[in-house]
C-alpha cells in the first residue's frame, strides 16, 4: 500500500473486502460515472462514514490529536500514531504532514536533536529517530554502570581479603611426637606410644583371709 498511488490504493483495499462489505462497494462504484479516478481519501472517508460511527470517529480524532510519546519507547509511540491517525486521515494525507504531526508528539529531548535535519518523506523521519533514541539509551545505560561502579568504589566495598596465615591458621594439624629410647647399640629406636589403657592399669584386688 506504501508504494502504490491514490488509485492503486483503492483497487488493492477493494479487492480485500468480504461478505455483506462488497455489496457497499458494488452501490458505490455505481454511484460514480468514472471508476478509475476513484482515489484513496474519497473512499477512506465513505468507507468511515458508512461502517464507523461517528461520534466513535470523533473520539478516536480527539485521541490523536492528543497522542504523545511520553514515558513509552518510540515504537510503542509508532503503533499508536499509525493505529489513531486513520481516523484523522486529513492530518496525514501528505508526508509533510504526517510528519510535522508524528514529531509534535515526540519527547522534547529526542525532538530537539530532530529539528534541524531534513526529512525528504515520513520513513526517513521514524529511521532517525529510532537510531538516536537508541543511541541515547546506550549512553545513558554506560553512564548508569560507570556511576554505580564509582558509588561502591567510594564506599569502600569490596570483595572480603584473607591473608595467607588467616587461610592456614585453622587448617594446621598437629601430629603427636613420638617417644624415643636408646637401644643398647646406641641408636635411637622409634617407640610407639602406650596404649590408654595401659597407661592407667585398674586397682589389683584385696583378698582377705578368712578369720
Amino acid at each position: 500500500m506504501v508504494q502504490c498511488n491514490p488509485v492503486e490504493k483503492v483497487l488493492y483495499a477493494s479487492h480485500q473486502l468480504q461478505g455483506h462489505v462488497t455489496n457497499w462497494w458494488e452501490n458505490f462504484r455505481a454511484s460514480h460515472a468514472n471508476v478509475a479516478n476513484i482515489e484513496w481519501a474519497e473512499f477512506a472517508e465513505a468507507f468511515k462514514a458508512s461502517y464507523i460511527p461517528y461520534n466513535l470517529l470523533e473520539l478516536k480524532r480527539e485521541e490523536f490529536d492528543r497522542l504523545h510519546q511520553g514515558g513509552s519507547s518510540l515504537t510503542e509511540y509508532l503503533n499508536r500514531f499509525t493505529r489513531l491517525s486513520r481516523y484523522a486521515s486529513d492530518e496525514v494525507d501528505t508526508d509533510k504532514k504526517e510528519t510535522r504531526r508524528f514529531l509534535k508528539g515526540i519527547d522534547t529531548n529526542l525532538r530537539v536533536q530532530l529539528v534541524g535535519l531534513d526529512f525528504p518523506d515520513f520513513q526517513t523521519l521514524v529511521n532517525k529517530a529510532i537510531l538516536i533514541e537508541s543511541a541515547r539509551k546506550e549512553a545513558d545505560d554506560f553512564h548508569k554502570r560507570k556511576n554505580f561502579q564509582q558509588s561502591n568504589s567510594s564506599r569502600g566495598i569490596s570483595r572480603p581479603h584473607l591473608s595467607k596465615s588467616s587461610q592456614t591458621q585453622n587448617t594446621t594439624f598437629h601430629r603427636p611426637r613420638p617417644r624415643n629410647f636408646t637401644h643398647p647399640t646406641g641408636q635411637p629406636t622409634y617407640l610407639p606410644p602406650t596404649p590408654h589403657y595401659l597407661q592407667n592399669p585398674p586397682p589389683r584386688p584385696t583378698h582377705i583371709n578368712p578369720g
